[in-house]
């Protein structure tokens, strides 16, 4: 603070004019209105230094620019040579002195009886941003891992009944599956085959392939046949071959062409039947994967948990030893403070009670 560097300094004018303008209510209110008035004194101002420190008498008695302000502000009072409003504040000074006394012992007591770390997590104080409470709101770690377990539970609960059903299925259809892509791949191999050694009766039509057995079968009984109508029948049936052969001959490049591109139009529904079985393998390996491998993983995190709170636990204990020692030792030095007020309170007292008892006899005396 601005102001405090003044005083600190002897710069009494720069400080009472940067402690003038701290706000009354505020983290520094109490001490600028302190230092405004030891300013005013030092300026030999002491009906100013009134001013500031009424106000500060007034406030919270557990701050200590307060208690040295009910010090001050008799003191001022004897400045003016008003003793006998000074000896009434020095008793009231000694007076809150010893009730400030009574709380620090109390408040000692307290602590020794473990009162102190109840209170910091006290769930009212929960809701406070302090960290110290933030410190000990540690995170239920044992919690989550046992919602987790459930999860993994309920969807074993769910996949296991489902699973063998849906296997069973995929199986009968993998094998189908397999056969035809055999089948496509035998196909294609007889195609690439064709190309190089053409081979029309292969490109036959269902309808053309029946025929050439019902000719073949023709051919068979007319074997014994003799006479002109036995040479007349299979005289046709020549012809009805040659006519069979000619088309099989002469349509072979189209055949073959429309061949290649039903093949290709597999093609592309095989991709897509594989590109659905492997989307099937994948779904079907994360059901497995959603609740399979985790007892493991999950133990182990229970007991490094358990190991870490147990940490936690004696570290807590030790801190919150640490902090008692550190507050008993703030208040045994705030006693030491009280005490040695309270005592220059009574010397005080004395002083300007005897102070004001020789004013008056001097008043009446005139």
């Amino acid at each position: 603070m601005l102001g405090t560097l003044h005083f600190e300094s002897a710069d009494f004018d720069s400080a009472q004019r940067s402690l003038d303008r701290v706000r009354l209510v505020g983290p520094f209110s109490n001490q600028a209105l302190l230092r405004a008035g030891w300013a005013d004194v030092s300026a030999e101002n002491y009906d100013r230094a009134l001013v500031p420190w009424k106000l500060l008498a007034e406030r919270e008695s557990t701050d200590i620019a307060v208690q040295e302000a009910w010090l001050a502000l008799p003191y001022a009072y004897g400045k003016l040579d008003i003793h006998g409003r000074a000896a009434l504040l020095y008793g009231q000074a000694v007076e809150s002195f010893a009730a400030e006394l009574a709380k620090v012992d109390a408040s000692v007591a307290n602590i020794r009886e473990g009162a102190f770390l109840e209170a910091l997590v006290r769930e009212e104080i929960r809701r406070d941003t302090d960290w110290v409470i933030r410190l000990r709101s540690l995170p239920a770690g044992s919690v989550s891992l046992d919602a987790f377990a459930d999860l993994i539970r309920l969807r074993r609960d769910y996949y296991e009944p489902l699973l063998p059903g849906i296997d069973r299925r995929f199986r009968e259809l993998d094998a189908r599956m397999r056969l035809r892509l055999e089948q496509r791949e035998h196909l294609d191999a007889r195609l690439q085959k064709l190309l190089v050694a053409p081979r029309p009766a292969l490109l036959a039509t269902a309808e053309e392939q029946a025929l050439s057995v019902q000719l073949a079968s023709l051919e068979s009984s007319l074997e014994a046949a003799t006479g002109e109508n036995g040479d007349a029948l299979r005289a046709r049936i020549a012809r009805l071959r040659g006519a069979l052969i000619w088309a099989l001959e002469t349509q072979y490049p189209e055949r073959l062409t429309e061949t290649h591109r039903h093949l290709r139009d597999l093609n592309a529904d095989v991709e897509a039947l594989t590109a659905q079985y492997d989307a099937f393998v994948r779904a079907r390996q994360a059901a497995l994967h959603g609740y399979e491998g985790y007892d493991a993983p999950i133990g182990g995190l229970h007991m490094r948990i358990g190991e870490a709170l147990e940490r936690v636990v004696v570290l807590m204990k030790r801190q919150g030893h640490r902090l008692e020692s550190v507050a008993i030792e703030e208040l045994v030095a705030r006693r030491s403070l009280l005490e040695d007020y309270q005592n220059r309170a009574r010397f005080a007292f004395a002083d300007s009670y005897d102070r004001a008892a020789k004013a008056q006899a001097r008043a009446e005396v005139q």
